[in-house]
């Protein structure tokens, strides 16, 4: 099987969004964008060092819009790559939840400084926060007349939640650490969407 990846270009001319993340959550199709200040180490062409990382959210079919409450990178170590990891949510009941997800000017954390090589790697992990409460394990499926087909599943006045089940998951022959991937409590044994494409790599380049 071919493998498939994103590339993100470190030149520092490059001032374009590059794309990083595209997934489908609550029926919308989004793509996460991430704009990159970076520099060259003493005209060593072999480097490049990131001064600032910026992410924006463009929601392109879909009756809710997605955006981002956090964005935080953990490194593997400087010329090693790491892992963004997103926090999502849809933009809905933000004034009843304290909702701070937002779609555009979002800051990664902790990648300003961080040094990378042609041919590292940075993964992207995405998770997502329920509608009408701060966590998973209380989530409410249903207020002010929206329902969170994420988190619960309803056939009439018959509604299900979702329970957090611990996976490990491999990306590109490296394990993550253990996430949560949520599975409804049912017989049935069906995966809700929201498990589905959380993940993305990233091949770092540059030209010249």
């Amino acid at each position: 099987m071919n493998k498939l990846i994103t590339s993100l270009n470190l030149d520092p001319h490059e001032s374009h969004g590059q794309t990083i993340y595209n997934s489908q959550l609550y029926g919308t199709f989004f793509g996460v964008y991430a704009f990159i200040k970076s520099k060259e180490i003493d005209g060593n062409n072999k480097e490049r060092r990131i001064t600032s990382l910026t992410l924006e959210v463009v929601n392109y079919k879909g009756e809710l819009d997605l955006g981002i409450e956090k964005a935080v990178y953990k490194s593997k170590g400087p010329r090693k790559g790491g892992t963004i990891y997103l926090t999502m949510r849809a933009l809905i009941g933000n004034s009843l939840n304290n909702n701070t997800a937002k779609t555009e000017d979002i800051e990664v954390e902790n990648i300003q400084g961080e040094l990378f090589e042609k041919g590292n790697y940075i993964n992207v992990v995405r998770y997502l926060k329920p509608i009408h409460s701060e966590n998973s394990e209380d989530s409410t499926a249903l207020n002010e007349g929206v329902f969170d087909s994420e988190f619960h599943y309803r056939e009439g006045k018959v509604v299900k939640g979702y329970t957090l089940k611990p996976k490990s998951i491999n990306i590109g022959g490296r394990p993550t650490e253990p996430k949560g991937v949520f599975a409804p409590n049912s017989e049935a044994g069906v995966i809700q969407s929201g498990i589905f494409c959380p993940f993305a790599e990233l091949f770092i380049l540059w030209f010249g």
